[in-house]
C-alpha cells in the first residue's frame, strides 16, 4: 500500500499536501529522565490530527516542543519542510505555531471566533493607530 498524499481543493485541482508540522523521531530529555523517544508525527493542511495516549505518555511534553516551550533533545522538527529548533513560544507563533489550552477560560459574551485570538488580535495599519482586523480573524477562524 502507497501513501500518495494527494489531496484535491473544492474546485477539483490538485493541492500540495506537504506536512505543515513534522517530527521525525524526536525526543525530550530531562536529565536521565527520558520523556519522549522516537516520536514521529506528520500534520497535514486541512486534516486533524489528534495525539491520543494515557496520562503520563508525553502529550504535553509534545505540544510543548511543537509550541517551543522546551527544545527537543532528539531528532527533528520540520515547519514547512525547514527543521527548526524554536527558543521561545513567540519564534513558534511567529512561525504559525499556537497552542489553545483544553481549559482555556472564555468571555462568554464574546464570539468563539474572538475567544479563539483573545490576546493575539490580528491587527492592521500602521502604529499608533492600529485596529483590529476583524474580517481577517473571521476568515482564519473558520
Amino acid at each position: 500500500m502507497t501513501n500518495t498524499n494527494t489531496a484535491v481543493a473544492a474546485d477539483g485541482t490538485p493541492t500540495d499536501d506537504s506536512p505543515v508540522v513534522e517530527l521525525r523521531d524526536a525526543g525530550k530529555s530531562y536529565g536521565n529522565i527520558r520523556a519522549l523517544h522516537g516520536v514521529n508525527l506528520t500534520v497535514h493542511p486541512g486534516r486533524v490530527t489528534c495525539v491520543l495516549g494515557d496520562n503520563g505518555a508525553g502529550k504535553s511534553t509534545l505540544i510543548k516542543i511543537v509550541s517551543g516551550l522546551h527544545q527537543h533533545t532528539e531528532g527533528e522538527v520540520l515547519i514547512d519542510g525547514k527543521p527548526v529548533r524554536f527558543s521561545t513560544p513567540r519564534e513558534a507563533l511567529d512561525a504559525g505555531i499556537a497552542t489553545v489550552y483544553q481549559d482555556l477560560a472564555t468571555v462568554p459574551l464574546m464570539p468563539v471566533w474572538r475567544n479563539f485570538f483573545l490576546g493575539s488580535e490580528m491587527t492592521k495599519g500602521p502604529w499608533p493607530v492600529r485596529r483590529l482586523d476583524i474580517e481577517r480573524m473571521k476568515k482564519t477562524a473558520d
